[in-house]
């Protein structure tokens, strides 16, 4: 057993409590860590909901009786019935005596218990307890009239006075063994000294249970710091259930360089957190960290820390942060206007509803970890910057929940996203840095429906798989920069009437499969700008496969090289604008106006275009099927355009190509409703085997050292 005493000094002349203070004479028993396999995640915990009311205390019996303890035998148990003035004594107590409340109290002075119980409802901030005992009760209640707490506003003085007596039941309860506090109907307001001091700073195999009208509130401070209100510092088995956490951020006097969370989980094993409103925190609402780093010995990180069912608001910086730990689940719960501006409070960046976020300084020893997150079927509203961020950290799945601002992923590596709805972007990986670069790996993008809003999806860095996403009405539904290693494949992309486009690129792709893709949009289905066209990339490649595209303006690539474009299906064309190492093969192309496939710009070079099947339907002088323009410099193009099938209307060509040498056009075949297959104006080029299949109208070919058979 632990052994308290408590020192008191109180002036007989006044009943009011002066001073209360305490020593803990023995340490508390080491954190063990192996109450759970830490390669599973805590299960689902159910929330308990149905917790009785506590009973009254009832009207005190206040008359003095003069009694004597020591006229007790061992194993008694005492009926206290009125008031037991100990007058500022230390009373040795039997062995095993049972003191039982009945209307009465014990003030004024120390019990030395040898064994035995007390019931919570005799303590109180007037009685000192000390030698070894347990409580009588399963549950301990929080009398606010026996610990002389003052609700409502009150004056600096009186919330400190809240926070020491909170603290002083706290410790009492702790060497009394007690597992359970009942804290129902309180509201009022505490106040810290220092950072380090915490009301409710709770201990191992414990529970709070607060109601809703329970509220504890910050008050409002003039430092650095604002009241913590509850924390959880190497502790294990611990759950706090229910109540309001109020923070003081519109009122805090200085409202710069300041933090000051409501709960705070430090080094917390086996940690469950349920029911519980937070709101108006001067920085976070909850953070989880540890205590160590994790390169130092004795480290012990929060693990198996679930956060279900609560509402967040509000709160200055983020609503929730994970800055060390693993094993995290954080499920069911409401996320509200994170990081928002006040009256007279400035939200502070990063500004989001959940943030991941351990401080890493050293790549090679960090100095915070994160691995193992959980964040399921929760809802985020009105957030100042972004729904989600994990800025780093490992093994993270983000499964079931409603956004309404982004979801992001900086530098994370083995990151989950799937099955959420959006009305915001997911952003995977950050641009030209190192360090994205070098912890981004296993990215998965999967099954989330994305509404309304300027790019659906944005990757970059590596190894990011996209598939069977749902994006409407985005500006761009996905956007790929400077991309390696990567796959995205059937998602559907629909956007009416916002010039959306469906899958954009820019920088560089390399080995990046887009394949299987629905892109159903009113401006460019592909928009494709200096891809791989920096000489470094020079040797870079991508491909889109088997995609269907229907597109209310022609999908454009350009200053894009080492594309393959295999077995697609294209409405309303397709145009290459100074693009080099094409291939575009067994594609179907549709398109009304202007061309099916346009190369555009002398810059154009080694371009294979084999095996398409291409329509037109325009039957005025723009519905040709493959059409090179802007060029006339007579340039060597190294253009190969294969075994094609064409079927164009009015005067139109299957082939029309001006201005470029060294063009070899074999095999093609076409429906030519009123002109020739071919039109060409240019030299040294071959046109071997080429056939209108409905007329006898000769192809029309003009230029110097041109083969044709």
């Amino acid at each position: 057993m632990r052994v308290l005493t408590y020192f008191m000094y109180f002036s007989k002349a006044f009943s009011t409590f002066l001073m209360i203070s305490f020593l803990l004479s023995s340490c508390s028993d080491d954190i063990t860590d192996d109450l759970l396999n830490n390669d599973n995640f805590p299960e689902e915990q159910s929330p308990d909901t149905n917790v009785d009311p506590p009973e009254e205390i009832g009207e005190i019996n206040n008359q003095i009786c003069d009694f004597d303890f020591s006229s007790l035998d061992p194993g008694d148990t005492f009926l206290v019935d009125c008031t037991i003035d100990l007058n500022g004594d230390v009373v040795n107590l039997p062995q095993n005596l049972t003191l039982d409340f009945d209307g009465g109290q014990i003030i004024n002075g120390v019990l030395n218990f040898d064994g035995g119980k007390i019931s919570g409802k005799l303590l109180n901030y007037r009685l000192g307890i000390e030698g070894s005992a347990q409580l009588i009760e399963e549950e301990a209640v929080l009398y606010k009239e026996r610990w002389n707490l003052i609700e409502g506003p009150v004056s600096k003085e009186i919330a400190q006075n809240n926070t020491v007596m909170i603290k002083s039941f706290l410790k009492q309860l702790e060497l009394l063994n007690a597992s359970i506090l009942l804290a129902f109907d309180l509201d009022i307001y505490l106040n810290s000294e220092n950072r380090y001091q915490v009301p409710f700073d709770l201990y191992s195999n414990f529970t709070l249970f607060m109601n809703e009208q329970t509220f504890l509130r910050a008050f409002p401070g003039s430092g650095n710091h604002s009241t913590l209100l509850i924390r959880v510092l190497d502790a294990e088995n611990v759950k706090v259930s229910g109540g309001n956490l109020i923070g003081e951020r519109n009122e805090h006097e200085t409202q710069e360089n300041y933090y000051g969370n409501l709960l705070k989980v430090k080094s917390g094993v086996n940690v469950l957190i349920e029911n519980t409103v937070m709101k108006y925190a001067g920085s976070d609402g909850i953070t989880i960290e540890s205590s160590l780093h994790p390169y130092e010995a004795g480290y012990i990180p929060s693990r198996n820390v679930v956060v279900q069912n609560c509402v967040f608001d509000s709160c200055k910086r983020n609503n929730l942060s994970i800055t060390d730990g693993e094993e995290i689940v954080v499920q069911g719960c409401t996320f509200l206007n994170a990081g928002v501006d006040l009256s007279n409070s400035k939200g502070e960046a990063p500004r989001y509803g959940i943030v991941i976020e351990p401080f890493v300084n050293n790549a090679e020893q960090p100095w915070q970890r994160v691995q193992g997150v959980k964040i399921i079927n929760n809802v985020e509203r009105g957030s100042a910057a972004g729904g989600l961020v994990a800025a780093d950290g490992d093994d993270i799945l983000v499964s079931g929940n409603q956004f309404e601002k982004r979801v992001a992923i900086t530098a994370a590596s083995n990151v989950t996203i799937e099955n959420n709805d959006l009305n915001s972007s997911i952003l995977a990986g950050l641009l030209n840095s190192w360090y994205s670069s070098h912890r981004m790996k296993n990215t998965v993008i999967s099954g989330n429906t994305i509404n309304n809003t300027g790019v659906g999806i944005s990757a970059t860095q590596k190894d990011i798989k996209i598939f069977d996403n749902v994006i409407k009405n985005c500006g761009v539904g996905i956007q790929l920069r400077a991309l390696k290693d990567s796959e995205v494949y059937q998602n559907t992309i629909i956007s009416e009437g916002n010039k959306g486009d469906g899958i954009n690129a820019l920088d560089y792709l390399d080995n990046v499969l887009i394949h299987d893709n629905v892109v159903d949009v009113d401006d460019y289905g592909h928009f494709f700008d200096g891809v791989n066209w920096d000489d470094a990339h020079d040797q870079y490649s991508f491909e889109i496969r088997n995609n269907n595209v229907q597109a209310g303006n022609m999908s454009q690539f350009k200053y894009t090289r080492g594309m393959s474009l295999v077995q697609n299906d294209y409405v309303n064309g397709i145009k290459l604008l100074a693009s080099r190492n094409i291939l575009l093969s067994e594609n179907e192309i549709d398109a009304q106006s202007p061309f099916s496939i346009e190369i555009a710009s002398y810059l154009c070079n080694n371009i294979k275009i084999s095996d398409n099947i291409i329509n037109n339907s325009d039957t005025g002088r723009n519905g040709s099927g493959i059409i090179c323009s802007g060029f006339g410099y007579g340039e060597n193009k190294f253009i190969e355009i294969r075994g094609n099938i064409f079927n164009v209307k009015g005067y139109n060509n299957g082939i029309r190509l001006e201005g470029i040498n060294e063009v070899i056009v074999e095999n093609n075949s076409g429906t030519i409703e009123s002109g020739p297959l071919i039109y060409f104006r240019g030299d040294n080029s071959r046109f071997i085997n080429n056939q209108t299949l409905n007329s006898d109208i000769q192809n029309d070919i003009v230029g110097q050292n041109n083969l044709i058979e």
